[in-house]
């Protein structure tokens, strides 16, 4: 647009999305090097100019820069943006805290859209991360870049946050993926790599990040109806039950802007069978259903969840919003550890090995949040989360968890410097235990931590191509009274080489201090006890990574090409291990052997990874979108022959358990691969969009588990313990040594403009796998669902 003459010097006006007209807040404004504003919370900004005419550039990330002359003041600017065809230039935030484009970040991220979530009818946090390359969900823990094994659910490597706020449990420090409302996601993140610096001690080998999603313009109310079925299992002899197990839910989401208000709110049921057979008795006799709140199969989720995201712009003070969180579930389910035997119980649990838990959970999330008009901004975000199961094992777990955050960031605009962006916070967190299954060897159920994290970043644009980051953390543990703490570093540079080449190297620094969990977990599951090891050592790592985005476009058809060959060493690295770890042994508790975490010496995983996004229109009607990516890994220990724990048993002491190392421990020490960790990991997402119409085919290949613990194989039929359990996992290991290829495959028709009919199947060809050994993962399932949008 251009405005005609006058005299004087305030520009003043608003600032629209062109697409669906929403206005848009935090556009930089800017007449020179020195001189500009940013958009307020509706989009609306002033600048005051020397003179008359001016050319002011309109700049935000996920647009094209917009020129606008304007010669007369008085006259409000109306603004216009364009969003970016480009697919290099996705907006992300978790790498900085702040707004950047995807290919200037200096580390390596992957970004889900709310697209796939939204075809594949994914309901949970853990499925949809299945999708992204590099990452894989073992039993329910996450593992980037095999930076991560198996721990019985104790620790997480990856810290997994919603909105900021970390969603790991302050007691054994593992996600509750059901409580993350995939229903009002916006878009998942996934930094792979150490992110201790701005994200604290969880983020040794990565985070993720979930965005929920903020209202547009007008009001949407989506609801989601689906209803499905599992395949029965193929062989006749596992089969002890008739009918499909099935699958049904539905999801309500609203989002609608109230004046200066915003507000979002969701709601999901679910009734899941899950993929496994009905529970029985110790008679094998199948237990009746006895309400329709029971998870009365061995693999069963039954849930209701609520999510409320309410947010305030202040209309008194330019820049300020603040708001409340809620998030909360009433979930029961059944969480299996080890299959029966593969012959006729390989949907069936060995007995003892199957928990029922009663979970309630819930968040509030409070938070304010103020931004400058010269770029500036500060924040305070709180959280109290509070998690109680009740397992049907007599073994309870409660845990509160306190969250609080201050996060200021400076933009060094206007101090001259141009392209500087410096973060610093202040985040603090307590946790309260009481808990018969963290009882330390029955000394004591209740358990308190305390963790403080000071951190610094700077994020430099220097000149248009060269992008640096650095930054500092110090972090400070206590669990009981007993404290540890130190600093770790980070840097990154990334250069843009050429229109879209991107080249960028980083190094990153880890530290990890034991959970509450890891320390005083005292239980046992069918025959494996679990000991708790209070001595148990912090863990720290150093990750080094270079990699280069390249982007490319055929005509209408974007996308990128991502290379990244990286390194991460650990030390002091803590593993479940097993050996005769009771204070003294007999035949009432096995010997005495078990498991417990320990500190296993040195490791170190190095690897390459290939990443492909792309999109575009094939034709006039038909468009296709791809992700796909390989994950190579050498993850090895690099201390085999370290002696790093010693029985000490009294009663019966059993001569192979008295000194534990990684080839004792190990089923296939030969080559020094870590414990269940794959070597190989293929994704493959396609979608192609005709018309009203659309097909999608998904691919993810999972190369063969080369090591576990040995001791399940010497359980199932070794020389000295065979017969304990015979759950026939040498067998199944020996005869499936090539990895699995699973092929997922959806159809969808959009009817009545928004509304959309879905048909999707998993595991299509319906074949009989495991990540982990002992665990058996799902069989073909059929979802048809049905999306409504108003």
């Amino acid at each position: 647009p251009c405005i005609l003459s006058s005299q004087t010097t305030r520009v003043h006006g608003q600032v629209f999305s062109k697409e669906d007209g929403s206005t848009l807040p935090g556009v930089q404004v800017i007449i020179s090097k020195n001189q500009g504003t940013i958009s307020n919370a509706e989009g609306r900004f002033e600048v005051e100019a020397d003179s008359l005419p001016i050319t002011l550039q309109f700049r935000m990330l996920g647009y094209e820069t917009t020129y606008v002359e304007v010669e007369q003041a008085g006259i409000p600017v109306t603004v216009r943006m364009q969003e970016s065809v480009q697919m290099l230039q996705q907006v992300v935030v978790s790498a900085g805290r702040f707004e950047q484009d995807l290919a200037e970040v200096t580390v390596s991220m992957e970004v889900l859209r709310p697209d796939l979530v939204r075809d594949r009818n994914i309901t949970a946090l853990d499925d949809a991360l299945r999708e992204s390359p590099g990452m894989i969900i073992v039993d329910g823990e996450p593992q980037i870049r095999s930076g991560s094994g198996y721990s019985f659910g104790a620790g997480s490597r990856v810290q997994v946050l919603l909105d900021h706020i970390p969603q790991l449990s302050g007691d054994i420090g593992r996600p509750t993926w059901s409580n993350i409302p995939m229903e009002a996601v916006d878009q998942v993140e996934v930094i792979k790599g150490a992110a201790s610096v701005l994200y604290g001690s969880a983020a040794l080998s990565g985070i993720v990040h979930v965005r929920s999603l903020y209202p547009g313009s007008d009001p949407e109310t989506r609801i989601n109806y689906y209803a499905g079925a599992y395949a029965l299992p193929p062989d006749a002899s596992n089969r002890y039950w008739e009918n499909n197990n099935l699958i049904i839910g539905q999801q309500v989401t609203h989002a609608q802007q109230l004046g200066s208000n915003d507000l979002v709110f969701s709601i999901d049921l679910l009734d899941d069978d899950g993929h496994l057979g009905p529970r029985v008795d110790s008679t094998g006799t199948i237990e009746p259903k006895r309400s329709p709140a029971d998870a009365s199969h061995f693999a069963a989720e039954r849930r209701a969840r609520g999510f409320i995201k309410y947010r305030h712009r202040d209309q008194q003070i330019e820049g300020l919003v603040y708001g409340v969180n809620l998030l909360g579930q009433k979930r029961a389910s059944v969480a299996t550890l080890l299959w029966d035997n593969i012959d006729t119980g390989l949907y069936s649990a060995f007995a003892g090995s199957a928990t029922e838990t009663r979970q309630t959970v819930f968040n509030i999330n409070p938070f304010i949040e103020y931004r400058h008009p010269k770029g500036h901004a500060a924040t305070w975000r709180g959280n109290w989360s509070s998690l109680d199961n009740a397992n049907d094992n007599d073994q309870d777990n409660f845990s509160d968890t306190y969250f609080s955050e201050f996060q200021f960031q400076l933009d060094g605009t206007a101090w001259g410097a141009e392209g500087l962006r410096t973060t610093l916070g202040l985040a603090q967190t307590w946790s309260e235990s009481d808990s018969e299954i963290f009882n330390n060897g029955g000394l004591d159920p209740f358990h308190s931590s305390q963790n403080t994290g000071l951190y610094l970043q700077s994020d430099y644009a220097l000149g248009e191509r060269i992008h640096l980051s650095g930054g500092v953390r110090w972090e400070r543990f206590e669990i009981d009274g007993e404290t540890d703490s130190r600093p770790v570093f980070r840097a990154g540079v990334n250069y843009q080489a050429g229109r879209a080449t991107y080249f960028r190297a980083s190094y990153g620094q880890g530290y990890r201090f034991p959970t509450i969990g890891e320390r005083y977990i005292t239980t046992a599951v069918g025959v494996l006890n679990i000991y708790p090891n209070p001595g148990l050592e912090a863990e720290t790592s150093s990750n080094l990574e270079v990699g280069v985005k390249q982007g490319f476009a055929f005509g209408a058809f974007k996308g990128f090409a991502d290379v990244a060959f990286f390194r991460q060493e650990f030390e002091n690295y803590i593993e479940f291990t097993f050996g005769q770890w009771a204070d003294s042994s007999s035949l009432d508790n096995l010997l005495g052997l078990g498991f417990t975490s320990l500190n296993t010496g040195s490791a170190e995983v190095s690897g390459a990874e290939l990443s492909i996004g792309a999109e575009g229109e094939l034709s006039k009607k038909n468009t296709l979108r791809l992700l796909m990516g390989y994950t190579y890994t050498l993850p090895i220990t690099t201390s085999p022959d370290l002696i790093y724990a010693r029985s000490e048993t009294q009663g019966i002491p059993i001569e192979a358990f008295r000194e534990v190392s990684y080839r004792s421990t190990s089923s296939d020490p030969e080559n020094e691969i870590l414990k269940y960790r794959m070597q190989h990991l293929i994704r493959l997402n396609a979608d192609l969009e005709s018309g009203r119409s659309s097909i999608g085919f998904g691919v993810r290949y999972n190369s063969f588990m080369e090591n576990i613990d040995g001791i399940f194989e010497e359980l199932d039929d070794g020389e000295s313990l065979g017969g304990l359990l015979p759950s026939g996992v040498s067998r199944w290991r020996d005869e499936r040594d090539k990895g699995d290829v699973v092929f997922d495959l959806r159809m969808g028709y959009q009817f009545l403009d928004e509304h959309r009919f879905s048909v999707v199947i998993d595991n299509l060809l319906n074949r009989e796998y495991a990540i982990r050994p002992l665990a058996l993962e799902s069989p073909r399932r059929v979802v048809l669902r049905m999306s409504l949008v108003f």
